[in-house]
């Protein structure tokens, strides 16, 4: 059905999941991070957007976004009244569910009020195998994502502490909370 990889049907399974429970108002938010702990040159490959979401694609510069190896997306839904930890545990559950035959694990890394942070792998030597890093943030009717995957073993291991530290400390912002400030 979805040609590019696991993470893109991810993507548009939250997407398809989070209008289920859509009640379209709010603010436009915007996730702050730099790639710059990364040490690469990362470009914008794809972006998308209509009137509930906005998504953003990028890839280290000299790739493809046809045969990526590694990809960082920024994706923004507004109406989604859902709490982070239990768009966390559905995420999980339809991962788990969307790929039977292969070993999900997951290891949350830090859960806050409005965000929880965690990262998954499949590691059984499939075609499917891959490690992300996810960070979700809720702030009222908007949600936000930032993840980094790769299907790279070794790109896991070289970039997890730059990654970790990225999407860590990454902040989501709305435009009622610039205003505010």
């Amino acid at each position: 059905m979805f040609k590019r990889n696991l993470s893109t049907y991810l993507i548009f399974l939250s997407f398809f999941y989070i209008l289920l429970l859509q009640n379209l108002h709010g603010e436009e938010p915007q996730i702050n991070f730099s790639f710059k702990e990364d040490g690469r040159k990362w470009n914008l490959a794809f972006k998308d957007s209509n009137d509930e979401q906005k998504i953003f694609e990028y890839i280290p510069e000299g790739t493809n976004l046809n045969y990526w190896v590694d990809l960082a997306t920024v994706q923004y839904m507004k109406g989604a009244n859902i709490p982070a930890k239990t768009y966390y545990e559905k995420f999980n559950e339809a991962l788990k569910k969307s790929v039977p035959y292969n070993k999900v694990q997951t290891k949350l890394i830090k859960e806050e009020p409005n965000s929880v942070f965690w990262e998954w792998w499949i590691d059984d030597n499939s075609p499917l195998d891959q490690h992300e890093w996810i960070k979700v943030f809720v702030d009222g009717n908007n949600t936000a994502f930032l993840r980094y995957t790769t299907k790279d073993k070794k790109n896991a291991e070289t970039y997890r502490k730059a990654w970790e530290k990225i999407i860590g400390e990454a902040t989501l912002n709305t435009s009622a909370k610039k205003e505010a400030a």
